[in-house]
């Protein structure tokens, strides 16, 4: 059967643009992103009623106190497109440059290879959204949302699907007007295959020593605790700027067909049974490493953690799926960047010369802080 098609559908489209502080977007061009979805809307807190009551029982007055924009945006990992390393740099919130470095710190191929590693800070990072939804063409309405800090992130990848993204923040305002400029269709490459998962392309490294693991697919949960408080003490329907109100957590949930050595060291199981501490790295690379278009890769490291649940029970007659759950807490990363940290995201570009030509990533000016840390 033929889908249906209605010819009053709302014409859509999504853009993005750093801010230089919260609430105000930096003056430049916005960015058009491809999403597969978002839900960004504003709500409003409200005084809480009257406990009095006259002639007919009923509510006098109702009374806003505060409002916030909130949503989650949800989208593919596309590693050479600028868009895409603006948000994965506003999930973490300070990016480090390492020139003439591939992204598990070796310095092969000089002149032709960038790394950024994007590690976690609970400075207030905020970006502005564009959200064209209205008429048959582009000049209809869209609504833009200013002041959106992220609060979460989560990172998905399954063995029939895409590597996925939903990012969720809270914002300062929404607005609505006439759509101006154009939207262009948007850059960069879906380079999320499911062949990462391959010898090749992907691995899951565990333990002391970065043993390597079978998987099949992976979830990393990043809650920043960044929430905003009703403003009470200032200007009525103002609110406060949101900021972290608790520590960061980071999680990393793991599925796999159980090893015949799952007892073996450096494995998940037997570390969780023995209580140690461990390490996570989860490396997706591109596997046609000649492709003259650029190699890209990205590796999520935690240097330190714990598992925390394990599951290795026998489910089905003919497969043992295991399920794996880990913590990670704040240790020493080891090079290209060294430091402390719990969680850190490094993506590797190649170009032609990424020293002059850096237009895969985030922008030198706005809210992020952007470092040059290796030459």
């Amino acid at each position: 059967m033929s889908p249906v098609i209605q010819g009053f559908g709302a014409f859509t489209g999504f853009q993005l643009q750093e801010e230089t502080a919260w609430g105000t977007p930096f003056v430049g061009t916005w960015l058009d992103a491809p999403i597969i979805a978002e839900t960004h809307r504003t709500e409003f807190q409200f005084a809480p009623p009257s406990p009095e009551f006259g002639d007919t029982g009923a509510e006098t007055s109702v009374s806003h106190v505060s409002k916030n924009v909130v949503g989650e945006l949800r989208f593919n990992a596309r590693l050479d497109a600028r868009w895409f390393n603006i948000l994965v740099a506003h999930v973490m919130g300070t990016e480090d440059k390492y020139i003439d470095f591939h992204v598990d710190g070796s310095t092969g191929g000089i002149g032709d290879y960038m790394t950024h590693w994007y590690l976690p800070s609970n400075q207030g990072r905020s970006l502005a959204f564009r959200v064209w939804k209205s008429g048959n063409d582009d000049t209809g309405k869209w609504a833009q949302f200013v002041g959106c800090i992220v609060t979460s992130a989560r990172i998905e990848w399954q063995a029939d699907g895409l590597l996925q993204w939903t990012v969720a923040f809270v914002g300062k305002e929404e607005t609505l007007a006439n759509i101006t400029g154009t939207l262009v269709a948007p850059t960069g490459a879906v380079l999320t295959d499911p062949r990462w998962a391959s010898n090749t392309g992907a691995g899951l490294f565990v333990g002391a020593s970065q043993t390597e693991v079978n998987f099949r697919g992976f979830v990393v949960n990043i809650n920043r605790n960044v929430t905003a408080v009703p403003s009470f003490a200032n200007d009525i329907d103002t609110a406060n700027q949101p900021g972290p109100t608790a520590k960061r957590n980071v999680q990393v949930d793991i599925t796999s067909l159980l090893e015949q050595d799952y007892a073996s060291s450096n494995k998940p199981y037997l570390e969780y049974i023995n209580k140690v501490d461990s390490t996570l790295r989860i490396k997706l690379h591109d596997t046609d490493a000649t492709a003259d278009s650029g190699v890209y890769s990205m590796h999520i490291d935690c240097p330190a953690g714990t598992w925390v649940a394990g599951d290795t029970a026998i489910k089905e007659a003919s497969s043992n799926p295991s399920a794996f759950s880990y913590r990670a807490k704040k240790a020493a990363t080891t090079g290209p960047d060294t430091g402390q940290t719990d969680i850190r995201i490094g993506i590797e570009g190649k170009g032609t010369d990424p020293t002059v030509t850096d237009d895969h990533w985030t922008e030198d000016t706005g809210q992020v802080t952007q470092l040059t840390a290796g030459a």
